[in-house]
């Protein structure tokens, strides 16, 4: 199922035409309800970027990666 959810927010990620930036600001945004620090979105582009490599021809594919790690924090399962 989460595999599903982070493809659908993959697709909604690569739709339109913001940045990697804007769009990891997003994704954070509608994942866990705040904005990314400036290391969490450091590490989310590199992440992103060995993705690129990995599925050379499929953008939604790299950003449904992103959308992985941001499910699979703590963060994400636990609120305070």
């Amino acid at each position: 199922m989460m595999l599903e959810i982070a493809a659908g927010l993959g697709r909604r990620l690569t739709e339109g035409t913001a940045s990697d930036d804007g769009r990891i600001r997003r994704a954070f945004e509608l994942v866990l309800a705040r904005p990314p620090s400036e290391s969490e979105a450091a590490i989310l582009t590199r992440h992103l970027e060995s993705q690129r490599r990995r599925h050379a021809s499929v953008e939604q594919s790299a950003w449904a990666a992103v959308a992985r790690v941001l499910f699979n924090l703590d963060e994400f399962s636990h609120r305070n």
